[in-house]
């Protein structure tokens, strides 16, 4: 019993609080921590709630169900203690396990070599646990201030004017995509941090880590596409924005010039402009 309250406060909640906090930063929300400080209070409500529950299902189900606990769960949590949006919720809390997996499983992999053999010792140690996480959370707790400081995000979903349908469309895409190699890392790391060493052996263990280090790439490749997507869209209505003041200004020119039939045509054209490009 010791053990798992030691466990619950030296790496349980500090993974849940600092993910909760890269999860809520990959979607752009970083007015969520400057315009109410007692977020912060609830990020750590919900890191308090999230390590608890996962460490009640860790010794209750298997490796693969708790992490369909975790994706199920999550975005519940966000939207009733975080209040986000249920879209918001659910791409936050996959991206954020997306970041988790992707720090641990590179951690992970170049310390496999070196705890193979003690790997159960350590993993039935609290201290010797906490130890092996360290580098990890530090990686956590590095991406959290980059993003920050220099507005790192994967999609923004603080500007209003990028919600398009086929933006919608894509990002959803993405998700599922990611959320896929999310999950089959998860499965090949396990295989090799935790399965029979022979039959690791006999399986390649080098091809096994292969294969993660390729699912890593294209994890990346997807999010940078994600965010790149955003990033068109944001671009496109910068576009859109200053054609339609331009047309403003020209009609605005053209009623000082007293040139009112020529400005009517303007603003019919204009006004067909914007019915035919609402529906995009």
């Amino acid at each position: 019993m010791n053990n798992s309250y030691l466990g619950f406060l030296l790496i349980s909640l500090p993974e849940a609080f600092l993910i909760g906090i890269l999860s809520i930063l990959s979607v752009g929300k970083f007015s969520f921590f400057s315009e109410n400080k007692k977020n912060i209070i609830r990020i750590l409500i919900y890191a308090i709630i999230s390590a608890a529950l996962s460490l009640y299902f860790h010794n209750r189900v298997s490796g693969e169900e708790s992490l369909l606990v975790y994706i199920l769960i999550t975005p519940l949590l966000f939207i009733f203690l975080l209040k986000l949006k249920l879209y918001e919720s659910i791409i936050a809390s996959i991206f954020g396990l997306a970041l988790q997996v992707i720090t641990e499983v590179l951690w992970l992999s170049f310390a496999q070599p070196f705890i193979a053999s003690n790997i159960d010792f350590i993993y039935s140690n609290t201290i010797l646990l906490f130890l092996l996480s360290l580098p990890t959370r530090m990686l956590q707790l590095a991406l959290i201030i980059l993003s920050y400081k220099f507005r790192i995000k994967i999609i923004d979903f603080e500007r209003k004017d990028v919600k398009k349908k086929e933006y919608y469309i894509q990002i959803i895409v993405y998700v599922l995509s990611v959320s896929t190699l999310v999950f089959l890392a998860f499965l090949l790391t396990k295989m090799v941090i935790f399965g029979d060493p022979n039959e690791v052996l006999s399986i390649d263990g080098s091809l096994i880590r292969i294969n993660i280090y390729l699912i890593l790439f294209v994890i990346i490749i997807l999010t940078l596409a994600v965010k790149n997507t955003t990033d068109y869209y944001k671009n496109k209505n910068k576009l859109n924005t200053n054609e339609f003041l331009q047309n403003i200004t020209y009609i605005s020119n053209l009623i000082n010039e007293e040139n009112i039939t020529e400005a009517k045509d303007a603003i019919e054209r204009l006004k067909t402009h914007l019915i035919i490009n609402k529906n995009y």
